[in-house]
């Protein structure tokens, strides 16, 4: 299992695939302590984490749980794999610039893994340990990245590709059964409430306020 995490860390596709195709079934082997890194999680997660989307590509050839979750470490905090993958692709939303540090893989490459596991039916309404929602998981990370001053802007603009590239995400998951209005346990309000007046709104499709 370490030496397949290892793989999948160093980008050797090839010998991830070479693994893989002498044992199928090490794309759900499940990471237990010790050590505690990455217990509980499958090959996928890791992938994902790590910005390998070529290999989190194959493990799904191969058969990966897009519904997996690292709850079996029996950790108080868990979330599904699909949450690794919103994460990844809403960190690429941002065009990498030569001075910028952070992620140079493409926001297609996540995006096109993210479709691909809704495709293959990750639950989009799946929720974390603490009850937040993947919709909200999405809007809060993508959070991360937008410049501090324009939070709180619902008119702001962006780099075009910026704006494209958030569209695009949070459309993905806007098409599935995810409810806006759903009540965030931990907010103790929805992602709508939440996120009105914001530029985020925007990207929620959110009502302008008047």
């Amino acid at each position: 299992m370490q030496a397949l995490f290892k793989e999948i860390k160093a980008g050797d596709i090839d010998a991830v695939r070479r693994r893989l195709e002498k044992d199928p079934g090490a794309v759900a082997l499940r990471a237990t302590p010790p050590p505690k890194t990455h217990a509980g999680q499958q090959p996928l997660m890791v992938a994902l984490m790590v910005g390998e989307f070529e290999i989190a590509d194959l493990l799904l050839d191969f058969g990966a749980d897009a519904n997996d979750d690292d709850s079996a470490a029996g950790e108080p905090h868990w979330r599904p794999v699909l949450f690794d993958a919103i994460r990844a692709a809403a960190y690429r939303t941002r065009p990498r610039h030569p001075t910028m540090r952070g992620p140079v893989d493409t926001a297609a490459q996540s995006l096109a893994v993210l479709r691909r596991m809704l495709d293959l039916g990750a639950d989009p309404t799946a929720v974390s340990s603490g009850g937040t929602s993947a919709l909200m998981s999405a809007a809060l990370d993508v959070e991360q990245v937008l410049p501090p001053r324009q939070l709180r802007n619902p008119d702001a603009e962006l780099d075009p590709e910026f704006d494209a590239n958030i569209t695009a995400l949070m459309d993905a998951l806007l098409a599935t059964d995810v409810d806006p209005h759903r009540i965030e346990p931990i907010f103790d309000t929805s992602a709508a409430d939440w996120f009105s007046g914001r530029l985020m709104g925007r990207y929620l499709r959110l009502p302008r306020e008047a």
